[in-house]
C-alpha cells in the first residue's frame, strides 16, 4: 500500500492515501478541557471511523453513474463556513 499518516497527540491526525486520490486532515484538541481525556480517540476511535466514512463516500461517489470529475491534480472539497458578524459581506470591516 502506498498510503502513509501520521497522529499526534492532541488528537489530529493526516493521512495520504495517493491511489485514492486523498489527503485526509483531522485538526483536534482532546487535551481541552482535561488533559488525560482518552474517551474520544481511544476508546471511540473517532479519528479512524471518520477515515472510514470518506473512504465509504468516495466509493458510493465512484458508483455513481456521474461524469467523471474534471482532470487535474487534485479534486478539492469545499466546505462552506457561516460568516461571522465582523466579515466584509455583512459590513463589518
Amino acid at each position: 500500500p502506498a498510503a502513509y499518516g501520521h497522529t499526534g497527540f492532541t488528537g489530529t491526525c493526516v493521512w495520504v492515501d495517493p491511489e485514492a486520490d486523498l489527503v485526509f486532515i483531522f485538526l483536534s484538541n482532546r487535551t481541552y478541557p482535561f488533559p488525560d481525556s482518552q474517551r474520544l480517540l481511544n476508546e471511540e476511535r473517532v479519528r479512524g471511523k471518520l477515515l472510514d466514512q470518506v473512504y465509504l463516500a468516495m466509493a458510493a461517489y465512484e458508483a455513481r453513474t456521474l461524469p467523471p470529475p474534471p482532470a487535474g491534480p487534485v479534486r478539492e472539497l469545499v466546505i462552506p463556513v457561516s460568516e461571522g458578524p465582523e466579515s466584509p459581506s455583512q459590513g463589518g470591516r
